[in-house]
């Protein structure tokens, strides 16, 4: 019988032999459902579309490629075309047809479905079914995104008496059928033998939760794990590069840090004030003593190489001119009769040891410039709740991937401000406002020529060098820890799973 839990086995013993036909992966994150339109959390989707794909998918180049769909074109400024592959099945059987990309459009739009991901396809007008393999998706206006959300994972029309409903029991056309969630910390998915692209290498993936980085650590020591994608902090990649049992995989990513304020707040809604504490904070030492130099200094949300990215010249690590710039806004250095600070203010974070480690750091070198610091650390959970509805001073956090960059509407235009009743209203948690910047934004999403969408979004980048709504700090690795008996493994630059396709187990 195989056992789907981790012994966890204490140095002394020996791990039981792997399962011949089964790859281990560890996450530290359960994901909230599987049913992709309904994912929010990167684990969720990452493991939702090894079981139901999109119509296209995302290359490694960040362009767009055909996925279920063996073609698609764009005919005029607001209408695509998609042709199915030949013979695409749903792992129940059942053939997979334009129909059923009318009706998962039409869920994700339709309020009482109640998809947390449903603003985000407002864009489509219609989506209509020309015949079984062609299907037809009009826009209310020229949308250059829209590609991006296509990725969207394509699901079956119910049928009467179809079993679970989609959350509990997904179905797809992807690598791998949902096999069973024997507990809420463990999913086990089968390879599905009709996928489009072949039968998958190993027959079976069991994902298991572990939220504690030092037991990762030593179950990947131990033999007791076959792939950990992330999850380890940089400083112990040189332990595990050691082991005889691993490899260690890393490559550039995309993933971007900042520190976010909250710009309702009365002094960070000074950018003098925001302007210093980008100067008090010393990115290069973080990068090369945190990091280990797996994160590379970032001077806006898009990293180096991205076709919309205007490089510009971030606030360096300078305490004299923090210091400077502080007097100068009124918030001078306390005499002996004053307070101990110039100010004092809440810095939030989660209880990830390692994400901790970093913001006392980072609280350190606000403080050493006068800036008293009050750091809560809250399990992950409450930290992010609090984050979507805006209720912090300044926090870290990290969007990743970062690849289209449409991600500024969400991210930094004004109808993106969440409010105390709908937290989903968008991802502008710090109430950023600038007009301009909104316009930049909403004309860039209408341009469908990549170099004019470019010169657009360098001015976009601009402003919010100027503004300093965020601290860009770095774009952090990909990396995975592989054990040394699998093969064919090749990491995502965007962490994505749908590489585990490849993987055998010789």
């Amino acid at each position: 019988m195989l056992l789907y839990s981790l012994s966890l086995l204490v140095p002394a013993c020996r791990a039981p032999a792997p399962p011949a036909d089964t790859l281990r992966v560890v996450v530290d994150a359960a994901p909230e459902t599987l049913d992709r339109r309904y994912t929010l959390s990167a684990t969720a989707q990452r493991i939702a579309s090894l079981i139901a794909p999109g119509l296209v998918r995302i290359a490694d180049d960040g362009s767009i490629a055909p996925d279920l769909a063996e073609s698609f074109e764009r005919i005029g400024e607001k209408r695509y075309r998609f042709v199915l592959r030949e013979g695409l099945r749903f792992h129940d059987g059942r053939p997979l047809e334009a129909a059923d990309v009318v009706y998962t459009y039409g869920s994700l739009k339709d309020p009482e479905a109640g998809s947390p991901l449903g603003p985000k396809y407002q864009a489509i007008a219609r989506v209509e079914a020309i015949d079984a393999r062609t299907v037809e998706i009009e826009l209310a206006e020229p949308f250059a995104p829209i590609l991006l959300d296509l990725t969207m994972g394509i699901v079956p029309r119910p049928a009467s008496g179809e079993g679970p409903g989609a959350r509990e029991h997904p179905i797809g056309a992807g690598p791998f059928r949902f096999a069973g969630r024997p507990d809420e910390e463990t999913i086990v998915l089968e390879a599905y033998e009709d996928h489009h692209a072949g039968r998958p290498g190993v027959e079976r993936l069991v994902f298991t939760v572990v939220r504690d980085e030092t037991t990762r650590v030593l179950a990947a020591l131990h033999g007791e794990i076959d792939l950990l994608p992330g999850g380890v902090s940089p400083i112990l990649l040189p332990r595990m590069a050691r082991s005889e049992l691993l490899e260690v995989e890393q490559r550039p990513g995309p993933g971007y840090a900042y520190l976010a304020f909250n710009l309702d707040h009365p002094l960070l809604a000074r950018p003098e004030v925001r302007r210093a504490i980008a100067h008090a904070i010393d990115r290069e030492a973080l990068v090369r003593f945190k990091f280990k130099g797996a994160a590379k200094l970032a001077d806006s949300m898009l990293p180096a190489g991205h076709w919309a990215h205007r490089a510009s010249a971030a606030p360096a690590y300078d305490p004299a001119k923090a210091r400077a710039l502080l007097d100068a806004a009124g918030l001078p250095d306390p005499d002996d009769d004053g307070p101990e600070v110039r100010f004092r203010i809440s810095y939030k974070t989660s209880t990830d040891r390692f994400r901790k480690s970093v913001a006392l750091v980072l609280a350190a070198q606000l403080e050493a410039v006068g800036i008293g610091v009050d750091l809560q650390a809250y399990e992950w959970g409450t930290f992010y709740g609090d984050v979507k509805r805006g209720r912090f001073e300044i926090i870290t956090l990290k969007w990743t991937p970062v690849i289209e960059p449409h991600l500024y509407q969400w991210v930094f235009h004004q109808d993106s401000i969440p409010s105390e009743e709908n937290e989903w209203t968008g991802g502008n948690r710090g109430a950023y406002r600038n007009p301009e910047v909104d316009r930049l934004i909403d004309e860039a999403a209408r341009e469908l020529d990549r170099e004019r969408r470019a010169a657009l979004y360098a001015e976009v980048q601009e402003h919010l060098a100027r503004d300093l709504p965020y601290v860009s700090l770095w774009h952090e690795d990909q990396l995975a820890i592989v054990h040394r008996r699998t093969e064919g493994f090749e990491l995502s630059p965007f962490g994505f799973f749908t590489p585990l396709a490849g993987v055998s187990l010789p």
